[in-house]
């Protein structure tokens, strides 16, 4: 039928997109690990099976944080002011790398403390302005706080939530 045909028509697409992003991290992981361990990440089947079965984006946030890693380190403004920029699409895309910054402020062999917390600040508030167009109404405030700040990922882990209850019963 035609639902079932677009269905797996947009889940290919999808999938694709995203072998297309695992071979970006591939790339990255070659130029600096070598190739034995891009070859390990792309082909390992956990890889396969997140981008291509369940066609979950985390691999787009860790791309562009990997990108905001690269030039986070030079000595050239415009460089580390485009990592910075980076690492603000990761957290758009998914704030896996929400403590990063932090970690960054506090490297001692790395840029002055002032180009640090200029990269902090423009990494946050690419983050911060992704929510700008939803502040404006109640709705979207409450979709912001329940679904960003409260989220609760572990409810769906209906076998891990049922091993923490047999370990920690409060839960």
């Amino acid at each position: 039928t035609f639902f079932e045909d677009s269905f797996l028509a947009f889940h290919l697409s999808i999938a694709a997109f995203l072998t297309v992003i695992d071979a970006g991290i591939a790339n990255w992981l070659r130029r600096t690990c070598g190739l034995h361990v891009a070859l390990i990440f792309y082909f390992h089947p956990v890889s396969v099976l997140i981008s291509g079965y369940h066609s979950q984006f985390d691999n787009v946030a860790v791309l562009l944080g990997l990108l905001a890693w690269s030039g986070f380190k030079s000595i050239q403004t415009s460089k580390w002011l485009i990592s910075a920029l980076w690492l603000g699409l990761s957290l758009v895309v998914k704030h896996i790398f929400l403590f990063f910054p932090f970690w960054l402020l506090f490297l001692k062999k790395s840029l002055p403390l002032r180009q640090r917390l200029i990269f902090i600040l423009l990494a946050y508030g690419i983050f911060a302005l992704s929510f700008l167009p939803f502040v404006f109404s109640e709705a979207g405030r409450q979709a912001i706080l329940q679904n960003v700040f409260e989220y609760k990922g572990h409810s769906n882990y209906v076998l891990l939530n049922f091993l923490l209850a047999l370990s920690v019963p409060d839960i």
